[in-house]
């Protein structure tokens, strides 16, 4: 189309401007797509009179509409086209800005002859009073605006943000009341809260249907960022979704139910399903009918200049960000857009207790406050232990506890793993991490029954070892391909897959170890790139079969009960009480995370 308007990240204006003739095939008037209902948004001067028009889309085809298919609101200067009854329009739809015209501006005009609309770049002279109608029907529209273009495009052409893409007026040529220089455009951004006309609804549902980033940031725009955030979040591309497919009904915990506090905890012991509740929830919000917008944070996020919850999820929106390639955003600004929406932001805090240091009394008022001033709300979920650091938030909090599964949730749970009531024992049978991993170990074919959650865990990473070694196996370049004097015998391969799978264990119980000396339980990255390098496969095993995961700047267990017992195989009990006593006395100055 010639030019293009605001990066490509708002929508292709060639791909959604209409042409609107009458019967007779006569040029009447440009419009665009508004919403996913198909309604078109064009000037009033465009279709009025018409006792029917054609609409063509760029690729070709037609619409008929009707007078009961037009909406003209001659208050405004515009029109809105309903094409739903007709079969709708194909195309993508334009994000209509926020914000009043006050710098340059990108107009499309008629090119038609290569197919496809120039644009005309101008900027804004001022404002004046028009008017809109025909005799008994003329009425005042205010605030129209005056465009300095080099030439006059077709009535209902959009007037473009050039930096965003958005559209900010639409051009109406004689709406205007006086001659004088400059080209009429009358202004589509709704001043405050939307109201409650044709046009304020179309202006609600183009805000969620059409995403627009940048400083045209609108509902749309804020929700595609947190689903791309919630993809990459909880350790990895895909674990939101793996996490919530394993959550268990039970009658305890978040039962379904939408958060409606400030600031909800969610108590439990490792192993409970804490993450997989949050995970629960982060998906149903997201693909609801009307979606809602959730930021997941886990403790290792947090950084010790953190000053206010804000700075991590600037953070996570800033990778979100570069992921779209659009301008990074305020989450001050995204919660503050989608409370006005009606769909305020939760933000989900998993594992406060992973926090690089200790949560200061400072750092949490502050926390709250952020989530007050910007109506959002917060679920954080954590272990008993974790609840009574949480200082200033236990006042302020509802707090729900998850305990061991009843009889008939632990039923239901046996049976979607395939477990025979006697694989494990009666004390492991209403504990979600152990339900879990013995149906992984059925799925391979072990038998049972368990004797004990050690038993288990040990049994599990005999488990994961083999996969990961069979996954480095047939790595491209990896041992296989190294191996001289022809094809590899059968049974030298399996040898090879139980010498890697000993490879594997070796590396993790080593660290276990470092994990255990770092203070903050975290594997740093470069230990993990030591230990699993991305040479031959190993780093991208080892994450898959979620034995350790990303967590802030390190890496962390994938099952949180199960990196403890690991841990716990090789605990210095003289050195982890030196630990202790380094970290009472360090004391908690500062303002960040570990600040006082």
């Amino acid at each position: 189309m010639g030019e293009s308007a605001g990066a490509g990240f708002a929508g292709d204006p060639a791909q959604a401007l209409l042409r609107i003739r009458d019967q007779q095939g006569r040029l009447c008037g440009l419009g665009f797509v508004a919403d996913r209902h198909g309604t078109v948004v064009t000037a009033h001067e465009a279709v009025a009179g018409l006792p029917r028009l054609v609409l063509h889309t760029p690729g070709g085809q037609s619409r008929v509409l009707g007078p009961e298919s037009v909406d003209l609101l001659p208050e405004r200067g515009l029109a809105l086209l309903r094409t739903a009854a007709v079969g709708g329009l194909p195309g993508p739809a334009l994000p209509i800005g926020r914000t009043a015209v006050t710098g340059p501006v990108a107009v499309p005009h008629q090119r038609w002859e290569d197919g496809a609309p120039a644009l005309a770049h101008g900027r804004p002279l001022g404002r004046e009073s028009g008017r809109c109608g025909d005799g008994a029907l003329v009425r005042t529209v205010p605030g129209v605006l005056l465009l300095d273009l080099p030439v006059t495009p077709p009535a209902g052409a959009p007037v473009l943000d050039p930096e965003t893409g958005a559209v900010l007026a639409v051009l109406a040529p004689r709406v205007r009341a006086v001659a004088g220089p400059g080209v009429a455009a009358v202004p589509l951004a709704a001043d405050g809260r939307p109201e409650d006309s044709p046009l304020g609804r179309l202006l609600a549902r183009n805000a969620a249907d059409a995403p627009a980033f940048g400083r045209a940031l609108n509902l749309g725009g804020a929700l595609r960022l947190t689903e791309a955030q919630l993809e990459g979040a909880a350790a990895g591309p895909g674990r939101i979704a793996e996490l919530a497919a394993d959550r268990v009904d039970r009658p305890d915990g978040l039962s379904g139910e939408e958060p409606q506090d400030v600031l909800t905890v969610l108590l439990g012991e490792s192993g409970s399903g804490r993450s997989t509740e949050l995970a629960a929830l982060a998906v149903r919000r997201a693909g609801a009918a009307r979606p809602l917008p959730t930021l997941w944070l886990r403790g290792a996020d947090l950084a010790a200049g953190d000053r206010t919850l804000g700075d991590p999820l600037r953070r996570r929106l800033a990778l979100a960000a570069r992921e779209f390639g659009v301008p990074e955003v305020d989450p001050g600004e995204l919660a503050a857009l989608c409370a006005d929406a009606g769909r305020p932001l939760l933000v989900v805090l998993d594992g406060p207790e992973e926090a690089p240091l200790a949560l200061s009394a400072r750092w949490l008022a502050a926390g709250l406050e952020w989530l007050r001033a910007h109506r959002a709300r917060a679920l954080v979920a954590c272990r008993p232990d974790g609840w009574e650091q949480l200082g200033p938030w236990r006042s302020a909090a509802r707090a729900l506890w998850l305990g061991p599964l009843t009889d008939d949730a632990a039923a239901r749970a046996g049976r979607r793993y395939g477990l025979p009531d006697t694989f494990l024992g009666p004390a492991e049978r209403g504990h979600p991490l152990a339900l879990r991993l013995a149906g992984e170990l059925r799925g391979a074919g072990v038998h049972g029954p368990v004797g004990s959650r050690a038993e288990l865990f040990a049994g599990w990473l005999d488990l994961a070892c083999l996969t990961v070694a069979r996954r480095i196996a047939l790595t491209p370049g990896g041992p296989r391909r190294h191996r001289r004097g022809g094809p590899v015998p059968p049974g030298e391969d399996a040898r090879q897959v139980r010498r890697l799978a000993a490879v594997a264990a070796g590396r993790l119980h080593e660290a276990a170890r470092l994990m255990l000396g770092a203070g903050d339980g975290a594997l740093p990255a470069e230990d993990f790139a030591r230990l699993f390098p991305d040479a031959g496969g190993w780093a991208r095993a080892v994450r898959e079969e979620r034995l350790l995961v990303p967590a802030g700047a390190g890496y962390r267990a994938g099952h949180e009960e199960w990196g403890e017992w690991l841990q716990s195989l090789h605990l210095d009990l003289d050195a982890a009480l030196r630990l202790l006593l380094e970290e009472r006395d360090a004391g908690a100055a500062g303002d960040g995370p570990g600040g006082a």
